[in-house]
């Protein structure tokens, strides 16, 4: 004996040699052989024949394994897409899961994938916006995944829109974990203050206290007080302030 040939076959298949479907180009010589094409498979029962190979191209009648059923269990994955100067929808967003496939996104900005159960990574994308993209989405069995998408006009675009309304835009993703970017528009320059506060009313953080031109900005909050120190799960209250505009704010910070 010189080694080993492997085919796979669906049930009922085992009397049809011809409808066989070899797992190697090569002949087999170790104990030990991934089918790599099974993860393309589509659902259903299968097996796999071997048969030892001797001399002269000799082989022998075939050993059937046990009947190995696969079901690619399932979850969606679901959102919406907003312009982050205004928070409306946008429709016609692409939002693709890698690897397996995209959707559009209809007038109020909603979408939703059905996708196999595992880690996926997520993008948004948009004509006239920065493309906007999530990694390590965890999708489970027959269920929903929520993510939403804010997205920013490109630079060319930002330059050409002024901010017409001082506005605090609001944080995303809400709840958050380890971080989060929090949005405002600017439309007077003067005095900024962006604080953070715990329920209880006491000051955590203070994010921004600057004077700033008119503008669009954007701050990210890593979930840490001002000494650096992790801050516990729970909800949060940021307040965003300038001369003449006051705004607040809840976010939630999730283990």
């Amino acid at each position: 004996m010189i080694g080993y040939k492997a085919w796979r076959l669906e049930a009922g298949q085992e009397n049809s040699e011809a409808l066989w479907v070899s797992v190697s180009d090569e002949m087999i010589t170790t104990i030990n052989h991934v089918d790599y094409g099974w993860s393309n498979l589509p659902n259903g029962t299968y097996r796999w024949a071997v048969k030892a190979v001797y001399t002269a191209d000799v082989m022998s009648s075939p050993a059937l394994s046990n009947f190995v059923v696969k079901e690619v269990q399932t979850g969606t994955i679901v959102g919406t897409v907003r312009k982050q100067h205004d928070n409306q929808s946008l429709a016609g967003a692409i939002v693709t899961v890698e690897g397996q496939g995209s959707s559009t996104t209809n007038n109020a900005g909603a979408y939703a994938l059905v996708v196999p159960v595992g880690v996926h990574i997520v993008t948004a994308a948009a004509t006239g916006y920065n493309s906007v993209t999530y990694e390590s989405i965890l999708v489970t069995p027959d269920q929903y995944t929520t993510v939403n998408f804010v997205m920013g006009y490109t630079a060319n675009e930002d330059e050409i829109l002024p901010v017409t309304v001082t506005a605090l835009n609001g944080n995303y993703p809400n709840p958050f974990n380890p971080e989060t970017t929090i949005s405002y528009d600017l439309k007077d320059a003067g005095r900024v203050r962006l604080e953070l506060y715990n329920v209880k009313g006491q000051l955590v953080r203070s994010l921004v206290n600057a004077d700033q031109s008119a503008g669009r900005y954007r701050v990210i909050f890593n979930g840490r007080d001002d000494n650096g120190n992790p801050l516990s799960s729970g909800i949060y209250l940021y307040r965003f302030t300038t001369e003449a505009f006051s705004s607040t704010r809840k976010m939630m910070l999730v283990e």
